[in-house]
């Protein structure tokens, strides 16, 4: 989860500056105060935020589109954002991404790329519901507890991504869709010295040999093998096919967005063991009920696993043509199911769909700016519909090796061999829309099932989440 402090209206009323200096507002059809835009417009903001355990968080996001001659606003020829902030203790982010229908004639370019160190990254088991979901064991004042940190690992990933679009003709919404991208991850248990150092001794994480995290115990278990406990490199190869007449590629009010993608991993491209070949499956669907006004957005989505082997570090990445925001991971967090923790849901098939309303409440000029308010309230679900085989190492199992450094334990604390369930959960947001294009969101989410960790989800940062 990321917090802006002083994003809304400190960023809106001082960061906000654009080469067009006439008066328009958010509702496009508005002839007699909307026009068009030109030149670029920027709107960067400050990241401030605090964690017990990764310490102060502090840097830079930015958001930069640029409409050229206005010929073609609201949509835009070119979008790049930046976003890079570190912890005092070790954990980062940084990302700058590249959207543009001028770089190649013909070719819609997407690039990214990442850097995300991680001391505290999550980690929740595998399957869904198979993995149980302990929340006294994290919290310290249960007394059950045992670590704040029993549900993460730590993994840096490098992570860089190209897709290409270009029209099959120049009349036609169906697009060809081609691209590789680049994985490097680094895997390992959490650095409770680097974690515990200037903290006093009554907030300390306990030790790893005290209280080993359940990134630990699946290695100790045979379930996360030895030759992917350290994580791995490896390079996709992507092709599939788009259908897309959205009226608005950032701020859709109506249109469908299809997209069939194959990814390949090779082997020889890897340091995997094998290879593997992934389906994903998107239908995005944008329904007016209110012209300009307001709207009905939905999202489903399917992705797995359909030949070769998936290595367990590159299960939790959620594959899509579009890349926007720092993580595509999955299921749970910002960019999947908003209200369920970050990557309770990890399996060899998924299922996603979120279901949102979205009110284009308040619209008004700002700095010689196009500012919209939309609210939104949604349901988001999803589930795991292939899992990673896992039950019979958990079959052979014994009472020892459950007991691991944690004498009672027993297999029903840690797992439950039953078909997945869908993880529900329900939220309501708020978006500032600069220029129909730049988009800064905030949604607040709860799960509906307590397994699933989280009372209130709130993730703030850019872009709508599809």
């Amino acid at each position: 989860m990321r917090k802006y402090l002083l994003l809304l209206f400190m960023s809106l009323s001082l960061s906000l500056y654009s080469k067009d200096n006439s008066r328009d507002t958010l509702n496009i059809n508005n002839a007699k105060k909307d026009i068009h835009k030109t030149g670029w417009s920027i709107l960067p903001f400050p990241v401030l935020t605090f964690d017990t355990d990764l310490g102060v968080e502090f840097g830079l996001s930015g958001v930069a589109v640029n409409f050229g001659d206005g010929k073609i606003y609201p949509k835009y020829y070119q979008m790049m954002s930046f976003s890079g902030s570190i912890y005092t203790k070790g954990s980062a982010t940084s990302l700058f991404t590249f959207d543009s229908n001028k770089l190649i004639k013909g070719y819609h370019t997407l690039f990214d790329i990442a850097y995300l160190p991680d001391m505290a990254y999550d980690f929740f088991g595998y399957n869904g519901y198979e993995a149980v979901y302990n929340e006294k064991w994290r919290y310290e004042d249960n007394n059950e507890y045992r670590s704040r940190l029993f549900y993460k690992q730590k993994r840096n990933m490098l992570r860089i991504r190209t897709t290409f679009l270009k029209k099959i003709n120049d009349e036609s919404n169906f697009k060809i869709l081609f691209g590789a991208e680049l994985y490097n991850v680094k895997s390992s248990s959490i650095d409770i010295d680097r974690l515990n150092k200037g903290k006093n001794k009554d907030a300390m994480l306990p030790s790893i040999d005290s209280v080993p995290p359940l990134y630990d115990r699946y290695i100790h278990w045979g379930i996360i093998s030895e030759s992917e406990k350290d994580g791995g490199m490896f390079s996709i190869i992507k092709t599939g096919l788009v259908y897309d007449n959205r009226d608005n590629e950032q701020v859709p009010m109506k249109g469908i967005w299809a997209e069939a993608t194959l990814l390949a991993a090779p082997q020889f491209m890897s340091s995997m063991d094998k290879g593997f070949l992934k389906l994903a499956l998107y239908w995005r669907h944008y329904i007016p009920i209110v012209k300009n006004q307001l709207s009905f957005a939905y999202r489903l989505n399917y992705q797995g696993t359909i030949a070769g082997y998936a290595p367990v570090y590159a299960q939790t990445f959620t594959f899509n043509s579009v890349a926007n925001g720092l993580y595509n991971e999955g299921l749970g967090g910002a960019k999947t199911v908003r209200g369920v923790v970050r990557n309770r849901i990890v399996g060899d098939g998924i299922v996603l769909g979120n279901f949102e309303f979205r009110w284009d409440a308040i619209d008004f000029v700002f700095f010689n700016q196009n500012i919209g308010i939309v609210l939104s309230t949604f349901f988001d679900t999803g589930r795991a519909v292939k899992k990673i085989d896992i039950q019979d190492i958990v079959n052979n199992l014994t009472d020892e090796e459950i007991d691991y450094k944690h004498v009672g334990d027993t297999k029903a604390d840690y797992f439950n061999l039953a078909p997945d369930k869908f993880h529900n959960t329900a939220g309501a947001g708020v978006h500032f829309v600069l220029n129909h294009s730049i988009t800064v969101a905030a949604d607040f989410a709860t799960a509906l099932n307590p397994q699933d960790g989280t009372k209130l989800g709130v993730y703030i940062g850019s872009y709508f989440l599809f």
